[in-house]
Formats: C-alpha cells, sequence, structure tokens
C-alpha cells in the first residue's frame, strides 16, 4: 500500500477510534461531538456514484436498495468516509398522489448520529427544493420517530393537518405517517436558519 493510502486508513482509523471514545464518556462525548461535527461534510452525488455509495450505506440492506433516477441524493462524509444519505425529489402535479417536493430516505449511520449530519443532510435538502422555486417541502416520518420530528421542526418544518395528504402517505407506506412542511417564503434567503451549508 502506498503512503497516502495507509495515511487515509489512518485517519479513517483515529476517525473510528474518537467515535467509541464518544460514546464511552459523557466528558468526551461533548468534546467530541463539537471536534468531530466540524469535520462532516455534505455533498451532492452524481448520477454516476449514486447507487454504489447509497448500498454501501445500507450494509446489509443493500439487496433492496436502489436509487430513483431524477432523485437528488446528498451524502454526509466525516474523514471521506460516507455516514448518512438524504433524497430529495419533485413529483410533478399531475402525479396521482403526493405531487410537489418531499424529501426522505435521511438514513445516518447508528455511530455518527448526533455530529450533525442530520441536520446538514436536511439542510441541503431544504436548500435545494428553495432554490428549485419550490413553494415547500414536505417529509414523512412515523410518530414515534422523536429524532426526525425534533430535526425537522428545527430547520423549520410543521406539522401538516391535511387528513387527505396523510391517507395518502398512508397508502403509500402501508402504516400511519406525520406529515410535516416547510413552506418557503419569497423574501427567505435560500439556506434553512441556522444550518451550515454543504461543502
Amino acid at each position: 500500500m502506498d503512503g497516502a493510502g495507509s495515511a487515509g486508513s489512518g485517519l479513517r482509523g483515529t476517525a473510528s477510534r474518537l467515535v467509541l471514545a464518544i460514546q464511552n464518556s459523557a466528558r468526551a462525548r461533548r468534546l467530541g461531538r463539537s471536534l468531530l461535527g466540524r469535520l462532516v461534510s455534505v455533498r451532492r452525488l452524481s448520477d454516476g456514484e449514486r447507487a454504489q455509495v447509497v448500498s454501501r450505506l445500507a450494509g446489509r440492506r443493500a439487496a433492496g436498495t436502489q436509487t430513483v433516477p431524477g432523485h437528488i441524493y446528498f451524502v454526509a462524509y466525516v474523514l471521506g468516509r460516507p455516514v448518512g444519505v438524504i433524497e430529495v425529489f419533485e413529483h410533478p402535479t399531475d402525479a396521482r398522489a403526493l405531487p410537489g417536493w418531499w424529501t426522505g430516505g435521511l438514513f445516518v449511520r447508528p455511530r455518527y448520529r448526533g455530529l450533525g449530519a442530520g441536520e446538514r443532510l436536511l439542510a441541503a435538502a431544504v436548500r435545494t427544493a428553495r432554490q428549485s422555486g419550490a413553494p415547500r417541502l414536505l417529509l414523512w416520518t412515523a410518530p414515534g420517530n422523536t429524532r426526525m420530528l425534533r430535526l425537522s421542526t428545527k430547520l423549520g418544518f410543521v406539522v401538516l393537518d391535511d387528513p387527505e395528504l396523510r391517507a395518502q402517505c398512508r397508502e403509500v407506506t402501508g402504516v400511519e405517517q406525520v406529515v410535516l412542511c416547510r413552506t418557503f417564503s419569497a423574501q427567505e434567503p435560500a439556506a434553512a436558519p441556522g444550518a451550515p451549508g454543504p461543502s
């Protein structure tokens, strides 16, 4: 192995040890999350790399993982290692169900949760929809997914009380869902409030 390869492996090994230390000590968690959070970067995937990166993140679930043409995918990285993914897409207004801009599939590897990767991914989805001229961005989540509910409300989403839309989500997913909406105003900047942009 050349020097560059072993240096990259060493950095990833150091990151893994730091993550373990963070998980094992409250003081290290506070310090380490702050430090590692600064190392989180987000970038948009090209069409050519989507399937490979998304299935790599899915791990054992890779057999059922697929990417959808036309959907935009962002991946969060810590020291060059993919640790999270989100997609954002527009259903045409003439679609049978669920028209409009949606984001979904937010996933962050468990050992990297709490570092801000999910927030940066969701902020990238918000920014993409806003820059595309969408009047709003929608997402659904399970009623018990308190992490997602907290994160989405932090970035300006509100629970949407729309029985018809909830029924459509239930038809698609087979289970009850909470639908959240982030509405954009004409005066609002393209970045989500309080959220860093992708690097």
